[in-house]
């Protein structure tokens, strides 16, 4: 018997790599500071991506997996592990039992899902990652004096109360470690060593060829270190990630109506700390947060699916919208989507009052209905529908006011508000500037427009030998100007002293006549 672990252990040496190992310098591995894990296992399970459930132990200031990793399908040991999207696992001797009892053995890369870096979480489960030199050593300090021992179950195969051959060396488990012997498999699909050693692969690489693990024995107490080949396969034991954001993903927009909508959330991991607070915000501009946000909900705490109603939406608006998921850590948002709301239905005016020199439109593609509504001498407002436009007792239009109601079949409504108005380029809200207004048949054009004082009046069927007439009157009908020009296509008015209000220009140039509406601020 003892002869041929002699045996074992001489072919195992002449697999391995040497090295010396030292503890690296270059700060890759973002988790080796110990004050960045002073934290709790805050659970005492996690799950994996193939639903196995794991108890876990705090060792000092780290938490890990008190198992090794069985996550992922077994596919026969002489057979690599490949990136296809697929988690594979090799079992002792192909034996599926045996990665219930000592875990799965994954080469370096499939363990690290293909990802280089220290620390990456690879085949571990979210919150999770494989660990690195630095904390596989802080390990080892945290426990020093008979370190193998301290890791490893107790009991024998000899005796029939344990997984390790005899003598077990020193095996007490008091860290709550519960190393077991899973053995290892080279890359010819030979399986080695069950019952006499255990191999952690953590995530340190050493360029293409080897990665470093560490290595208990049946007949010590140490915490061995060497390199091996990336294509051989070992167990692999996971450390709790330090807190983080949340990991939350947002759910496509449904039901959107011009001032509502319904969306939601997933929270897929909460960052290794509670979430506190859950749900969506949205603006008109990209990027909305919990602090600046046009509204927001919240929608219980904790992680999993959650779903959102939107309120207070404003008719024919763009939106962009994400969920969020709050922890100690901060605020993590998923992916922001944009929704447009429609024009309401039916739309209901009460109480409203347009001011002198306000000119304003409201739309609906079906009703209006106005009541205790008024329109101020000067003031504007355009009411325009698909269907019916009801004015009820208490809708009052002072002299000089203007109100049009209009019914479209064609979908002709309101243009978008000044204020509202968003650029191709960025879909940031803006004020609009005074600038050139077309008037409805193309005769002419008049900026700026509103206007202080002067204005340009621009022909746009311009001929040189052709006089225009041009009249300007207020919204009581009243002619402010009546004048006759002629030569140009550019004529300027100065409207300084003229009374702040709506003033609608008549042009006429031979059998064609327009009118148009300037603003006088």
């Amino acid at each position: 018997m003892r002869k041929g672990i002699v045996t074992s252990l001489i072919l195992m040496a002449t697999m391995f790599c040497t090295a010396q190992i030292s503890t690296p310098s270059d700060g890759n591995d973002a988790t080796n500071a110990k004050g960045s894990r002073a934290f709790t296992c805050g659970t005492t399970t996690v799950t994996d991506a193939s639903g196995n459930v794991y108890n876990t132990v705090l060792i000092g200031d780290q938490c890990w997996m008190a198992e090794n990793l069985k996550v992922g399908i077994m596919i026969d040991g002489s057979i690599g592990q490949g990136n296809n999207g697929i988690i594979e696992k090799h079992c002792y001797d192909n034996i599926l039992s045996n990665c219930d009892t000592y875990g799965g053995l994954y080469q370096w890369n499939e363990l690290m899902q293909y990802a280089g870096n220290i620390g990456a979480q690879g085949i571990c489960p979210a919150g999770w990652h494989v660990p690195g030199y630095d904390e596989w050593q802080w390990l080892t300090y945290l426990i020093y004096g008979d370190t193998g021992g301290k890791l490893k179950t107790t009991g024998t195969i000899e005796n029939g109360n344990g997984l390790w051959y005899a003598p077990n060396t020193l095996a007490t488990n008091s860290s709550g470690f519960s190393a077991v012997p899973g053995g290892w498999k080279d890359d010819a699909g030979n399986f080695v060593n069950k019952g006499y050693y255990a191999f952690f692969f953590n995530s340190q690489g050493w360029w293409d060829c080897c990665a470093h693990f560490r290595q208990l024995s049946y007949n010590d107490a140490n915490v061995n270190a060497s390199w091996t080949y990336k294509s051989y396969s070992m167990s692999v034991r996971c450390l709790k990630s330090a807190p983080s954001l949340p990991i939350v993903t947002t759910s496509s927009i449904s039901g959107i109506t011009a001032t509502t909508a319904q969306g939601g959330g997933n929270v897929t991991y909460d960052g290794g700390a509670d979430v506190t607070a859950r749900g969506v915000v949205w603006s008109t501009t990209q990027n909305p947060t919990v602090v600046s946000n046009a509204g927001i909900t919240t929608d219980g705490t904790g992680t999993g699916v959650f779903t959102s109603n939107l309120t207070g939406l404003a008719p024919k608006t763009t939106y962009y919208v994400r969920a969020y998921a709050t922890n100690s850590i901060g605020t993590g948002y998923g992916a922001e989507v944009e929704i447009s709301t429609p024009l309401p239905i039916n739309l209901a005016l009460s109480g409203l009052i347009i001011n002198t020199g306000t000119d304003t439109c409201f739309d609906a593609t079906q009703t209006i209905t106005v009541s205790n509504f008024t329109v101020k001498t000067s003031g504007s407002v355009t009411l325009i529908a698909g269907g019916n436009i009801l004015l009820q007792p208490a809708t009052k239009v002072e002299h000089g006011g203007y109100l049009h109601a209009q019914i479209t079949k064609i979908q002709n409504y309101c243009l978008p508000t000044a204020a509202m108005l968003q650029t191709d380029s960025e879909k940031t809200t803006t004020q609009i500037q005074p600038t050139e207004l077309q008037d409805a048949s193309g005769l002419f054009s008049i900026f700026p427009n509103p206007t202080a004082g002067n204005f340009t009046l621009k022909m746009h069927d311009f001929n040189a030998t052709q006089s225009i007439q041009v009249e300007i009157s207020n919204m009581m009908g009243e002619r402010e100007l009546q004048t006759e020009l002629s030569g140009r296509q550019l004529y300027e008015f100065d409207l300084t002293g003229w009374p702040a209000g709506i003033y609608l220009i008549r042009v006429i140039a031979g059998d064609k006549m327009s009118v148009g509406k300037l603003i006088r601020q």
